[in-house]
């Protein structure tokens, strides 16, 4: 970082108005290439950028990651957990798209969810909550025709339920099932639904009849979607 140049100025200076009676040293540096100008007190000097990052680095020892985030660290879906809400699911969309395709369909990714022919999907994705459940959120009493969940694994890969609507809202009224619940107030309240999965029996429960391993999915499609399909060629 180069001095270019360097004036004085007083408080009967625009520049200096934000403390009167003092004198300050206006100093113009090289950085990047770039020039910038550095209001400081006389006899100061700049930030050194170098030990400032060293400082940060070494703070980082005094805080390290949290079990979960420790858990997460070294997952090809971490990256993932570290963005918005808006934006983890509209990944999840992608990646059930995918899962879709590679699995035989011909998924169309439309606004809030997938469409499987006939068959509208919505999608919701979570990530296991410590080492003890996923938690979908935010499922709405609208038009969908199954409800595909996906459960990150930090070790083991993910989880998928395809579930039908009919089992979580019949007639506008939430479904008295274990971990069904909504946000707020219990089954009695009015709020989007919440779905609890215990991560150590995913595959159990009312739940467990629709869901599989991401490496056995194939068998819950067949379940609701290959005749679907079939029906939907033949028109």
């Amino acid at each position: 970082m180069a001095l270019l140049g360097e004036s004085r100025c007083t408080n009967n200076s625009s520049l200096c108005r934000a403390s009167r009676g003092s004198t300050y040293t206006f100093r113009v540096v090289e950085w990047d290439g770039d020039q910038r100008g550095h209001l400081q007190a006389s006899g100061r000097s700049p930030v050194n950028s170098n030990k400032f990052r060293t400082f940060v680095s070494e703070l980082e020892e005094s805080w390290p990651l949290s079990s979960t985030d420790k858990l997460w660290r070294d997952s090809p879906y971490g990256w993932i957990r570290t963005r918005s809400s808006g934006t983890k699911g509209k990944i999840a969309v992608q990646i059930a798209g995918r899962i879709l395709e590679d699995a035989g369909y011909s998924p169309h990714l439309d606004e809030g969810g997938i469409k499987v022919q006939d068959q509208f999907i919505i999608v919701r994705s979570s990530f296991m909550w410590g080492k003890n459940c996923w938690k979908f959120q935010q499922i709405r009493d609208t038009k969908f025709h199954y409800l595909l969940c996906l459960g990150f694994h930090p070790r083991d890969d993910a989880y998928i339920w395809l579930i039908p609507s009919h089992r979580i809202y019949a007639n506008g009224a939430l479904q008295k099932k274990a971990g069904l619940h909504r946000q707020h107030g219990g089954k009695k309240g009015t709020e989007d639904a919440w779905l609890h999965i215990e991560a150590a029996n995913p595959l159990e429960g009312w739940t467990g009849e629709y869901g599989s391993h991401l490496v056995d999915v194939e068998g819950i499609f067949e379940k609701c979607l290959t005749a679907s399909e079939a029906e939907h060629k033949q028109q």
